[in-house]
C-alpha cells in the first residue's frame, strides 16, 4: 500500500507548487499540541501551567484560557486593561500579566523547542 492514491499525490503536488521544494523542506517539526487541540510548531510562543497539570497553551490562546479555566476577567478600566482573578479576588494590571502569572501562578513563558 504505497503513495498509489491519485487524491493523496494530488495533494503533495499541490502543496509542492505552493511552497516550492525549500519550503517543503524547512517546514517546521511539530512539538505537541496545545490544550485547545491546535499544533505547536517549533519556535511558538507558549505557556505552561504548572498548578494544572502541566497545561500547554500557545501564548496567543492564552486569555481565552484564563477567562475559561481560570476564571478570570479582563475589563477595560478608564482606558487601562484591568485581569480580575474571581477565585483568588485579585486585581492587576493587564501589562503585568506574564509577571503575576509567572511570579504568583507559577506559569512558564517559553518558545517551543
Amino acid at each position: 500500500m504505497g503513495l498509489e492514491n491519485r487524491l493523496v499525490l494530488d495533494g503533495q503536488w499541490r502543496h509542492l507548487e505552493q511552497c516550492g521544494l525549500e519550503g517543503v523542506l524547512e517546514q517546521h517539526e511539530c512539538c505537541g499540541i496545545d490544550f485547545y487541540g491546535f499544533e505547536v510548531i517549533e519556535g511558538d510562543e507558549i505557556v505552561i501551567d504548572k498548578a494544572n497539570f502541566e497545561e500547554l497553551i500557545l501564548k496567543e490562546h492564552l486569555k481565552r484560557y484564563l477567562v475559561e479555566r481560570c476564571d478570570f476577567k479582563f475589563f477595560n478600566l478608564h482606558g487601562m486593561g484591568v485581569v480580575l482573578d474571581q477565585f483568588q479576588l485579585k486585581v492587576f494590571a493587564e501589562q503585568d500579566l506574564e509577571k503575576v502569572l509567572h511570579e504568583e501562578y507559577g506559569f512558564q513563558f517559553m518558545q517551543a523547542n
